[in-house]
């Protein structure tokens, strides 16, 4: 005699193997997918949105790709790097054929002021706080440069750096990064630089295709950095246009050339090796920057003028006592 029970698990069974094998991911991701209201389109050409989990109220940002390595994904959100976005969720859809078409990425909602809004806001940065950004952008691409499958940006542009309220650094735009087998010969290539919000920002004719390497992003870094303290973008007519004549950019004159040689073999290996020769000039920069400042002139001659009354009075005592107790 059937049971209740075992006409519940008959009915069970029967619909388990009625579905398609790839029906039953697609209903958890479409309930995944459901527990996030779209509150507003962020830019039209980079398909994201601004969403608000229901439950939590938190608020992300989706982005919906087609063009995406998976992998570069699921490494950020294995990973908390400093500096990226953490991912919430990775749900990727699967076309007609049976093959993934859209990756829909759930990430952390940062908020501040892209370097494109700072740079026409307020003109060309400081030498100290364009060296302090690059700083941290190399500490962020350091351990995705690193590993045995290099992880290569491959968009670094003022548009895709977010600066907070506090100063910290964001690298956003993973949009189309790329990992890197080094085993595997047929090195993928990436079209002309570009941020997927402004058009090509590494518009000289001698960088056609690019190959996905780390030496990419070290070709980025150089024209971000030149353009943060020249105020000149490479996409621009004259993106060679000389540095401003200070000791202290003349110092950073030589980074910036060798990070933008047209042969990636001459450029730094990455960012590891870009990091070590900033952290190795940070200090001479600091000195020739003080130098210059009439206000840090000031504080030194106090501390000087503080360090010679120390001493006067330490002597004076010194005198003090040797007159009456000896």
């Amino acid at each position: 005699m059937m049971t209740y029970y075992h006409l519940f698990i008959y009915l069970f069974l029967e619909r388990k193997h009625a579905l398609d094998p790839q029906e039953l991911p697609e209903q958890s991701e479409v309930t995944r997918l459901s527990l996030y209201r779209d509150l507003a389109d962020m830019n039209e050409k980079s398909f994201a949105h601004l969403v608000q989990h229901v439950e939590s109220g938190k608020t992300y940002v989706k982005k919906e790709l087609r063009n995406y390595d998976r992998g570069v994904f699921e490494y950020i959100k294995m990973r908390s790097i400093p500096g990226i976005p953490r991912i919430i969720d990775i749900i990727e859809n699967f076309g007609e054929n049976g093959r993934p078409d859209v990756l829909v990425v759930i990430e952390e909602y940062i908020t501040g002021s892209t370097l494109r809004e700072i740079l026409d806001a307020y003109g060309p940065l400081k030498p100290d706080i364009a060296l302090d950004y690059m700083l941290q952008l190399c500490h962020i691409l350091q351990p995705l440069h690193d590993r045995k499958r290099p992880i290569v940006h491959c968009r670094i542009s003022p548009e895709n750096v977010m600066i907070t309220q506090s100063g910290q650094l964001y690298l956003l735009g993973f949009d189309h990064a790329r990992e890197i087998d080094p085993e595997n010969p047929d090195t993928p290539t990436v079209p002309p630089t570009a941020s997927a919000l402004s058009g090509s920002y590494i518009a000289s004719g001698q960088y056609e295709y690019l190959p996905a390497e780390p030496q990419t992003d070290i070709l980025e870094c150089g024209s971000l950095l030149r353009e943060m303290i020249t105020g000149v973008s490479p996409a621009s007519p004259s993106p060679r246009a000389p540095l401003m004549e200070r000791p202290e950019v003349a110092v950073l004159e030589p980074v910036i050339s060798k990070c933008t040689e047209t042969r990636p073999t001459a450029r730094y290996e990455n960012a590891s090796e870009l990091l070590t020769e900033l952290e190795s000039i940070t200090p001479q920069i600091v000195h020739l920057i003080s130098a210059r400042d009439p206000e840090a002139r000031k504080i030194r001659l106090r501390k000087i003028l503080t360090v010679i009354l120390f001493i006067g009075a330490v002597l004076v005592l010194v005198y003090f006592i040797g007159n009456h107790f000896i």
